[in-house]
């Protein structure tokens, strides 16, 4: 039998005081929430009752930037706080002008703080983050949010949420959803002022306000199921759903054999979706099934290319959308009108929603 040695001792206590320190810093970092930094002792009266926003402790992890960012360590600047989720076709379509106040005001006072507060399980991984803040220009910071920590610090209920904090880390402004991007600019224009910034010249950035009807977000699974079919949506069971003859506007209609998840539905043979719509822009979020083809028709054809979405292409004169990971794909843009989709997907498809706009959803 081999001699315990001192050196082995040495060892062994060696690893052993690792794995207690790393512990202990695994303890430190669980549940750690996002505080609310106390103001500057020189913030004028009138301001003091404006709420104070709070910091990024809470963040799961950083984007594009090499150490966490403290919201004090900003105070002099003006801060802009976007919340977002990936796969949100709302929040998608903000990006053009996230992007464009981040090239024209980095420079003159304001920082742009995304953070990302998941939607879906799958939105909680990292290498999706990143390939979405690629993806979408994304060059500005962005926290993960995994635990919604930051999110309930903030009080916060929507996606896309804007709150704008001011020199002295107070709350000045916020805007839920998309839209109004003139008046967003013009507070963050205000603001710099304020701080003693010069904001030179506006992003120069169009205001693209739509108007017109459109189908409201879909959701496949969990509380706000849309599902039509008389089978309805039973979280952990396996349904064998059947076209019905009539099909109502704004609801998701299933045919073939379906897993229902607590927050999506997952193509196990034969299936195929039906959404009867209006809009001008569409997509679904979708995973699973990498490589394979979803096949789309509109109003029981071939789909046409004038109406076709960016996500598709066309494979033996079938309209395709090659399915490469968990995000949103767009498969209409065209007139803001009323058409029938058919979207026949491969087994192992897992839907999560579908949503539309008033404007196409590659436009811009």
């Amino acid at each position: 039998m081999p001699e315990w040695r001192p050196i082995h001792r040495h060892i062994a206590l060696g690893v052993l005081l690792v794995l207690i320190v790393g512990a202990i810093v695994a303890l430190e970092n669980v549940g750690r929430k996002s505080t609310v930094p106390p103001p500057p002792a020189d913030i004028p009266a009138h301001l003091a009752s404006f709420t104070s926003a709070p910091n990024f402790e809470g963040a799961t992890g950083w984007i594009n930037t090499d150490q966490p960012i403290d919201l004090v360590s900003l105070r002099g600047n003006v801060t802009l706080v976007d919340f977002w989720t990936y796969s949100c076709i709302n929040c998608i379509r903000t990006f053009p002008y996230l992007n464009a106040w981040h090239d024209t005001y980095k420079d003159r006072g304001l920082t742009i703080i995304g953070v990302h507060s998941p939607e879906f399980r799958f939105e909680r991984d990292r290498d999706n983050v990143m390939e979405a803040t690629e993806r979408h220009d994304i060059e500005h910071a962005v926290a993960q949010d995994n635990d919604f920590s930051i999110w309930k610090a903030y009080h916060n209920r929507y996606w896309p949420a804007k709150y704008l904090v001011d020199q002295y880390g107070k709350i000045r402004y916020t805007h839920f959803g998309e839209g109004d991007y003139a008046g967003t600019e013009h507070q963050i224009r205000l603001l710099l002022q304020e701080a003693g910034h010069d904001p030179g010249p506006t992003s120069g950035i169009a205001e693209r306000e739509t108007s017109g009807g459109r189908t409201p977000e879909l959701y496949a699974g969990g509380s706000r199921a849309s599902i039509g079919n008389p089978e309805g949506y039973h979280p952990g069971e396996t349904i064998t759903y059947v076209k019905p003859s009539q099909l109502a506007a704004d609801r998701i209609y299933l045919s073939g054999t379906w897993y229902n998840d607590d927050e999506n539905l997952r193509a196990e043979s034969g299936a195929t979706i039906f959404v009867k719509f209006h809009g001008a822009g569409g997509n679904f979020v979708a995973g699973g099934a990498d490589g394979r083809c979803a096949s789309a028709f509109l109003d029981d054809q071939t789909f046409p290319p004038d109406r076709a979405g960016q996500d598709v292409s066309y494979e033996g004169g079938i309209a395709c959308i090659r399915l490469d990971g968990a995000r949103s794909y767009d498969f209409y843009g065209g007139p803001n009108e009323a058409h029938l989709l058919e979207l026949r997907v491969p087994d192992g498809f897992e839907l999560f929603t579908f949503a539309f706009s008033s404007s196409p959803t590659n436009e811009g």
